[in-house]
């Protein structure tokens, strides 16, 4: 037979309660999920300073590539990323020691 309680709880215990129940069962839900997926490496973004720091070029020879189509960046808002892997094609393309 289900028996009803009633219990006498301030606020504060009360709130303290539900923290930890919420906690315990997000825990025990992260426990029993999998592992999201890994991202391949050359789906890795990077910005222009970085794509420029990994072919040793400068930011102006970047643009001047993506003039001359020869990288390809993506732009995501007013931001311009380029991705790994493309960046790592130009750089076999053109011979550079990495």
């Amino acid at each position: 037979m289900d028996t009803i309680g009633f219990l006498s709880l301030t606020i504060d215990e009360l709130r303290d309660l539900i923290y930890r129940t919420v906690g315990d069962a997000l825990d025990a839900n992260k426990k029993n999920s999998p592992p999201p997926p890994a991202e391949p490496a050359g789906n890795e973004l990077l910005t222009r300073k970085e794509a420029a720091e990994l072919l040793h070029v400068s930011v102006l020879t970047l643009s001047n590539w993506e003039r001359r189509n020869i990288l390809h960046p993506r732009r995501i808002s007013r931001r311009v990323l380029y991705m790994k892997a493309d960046v790592l094609a130009a750089l076999a393309r053109a011979g550079r020691p990495r």
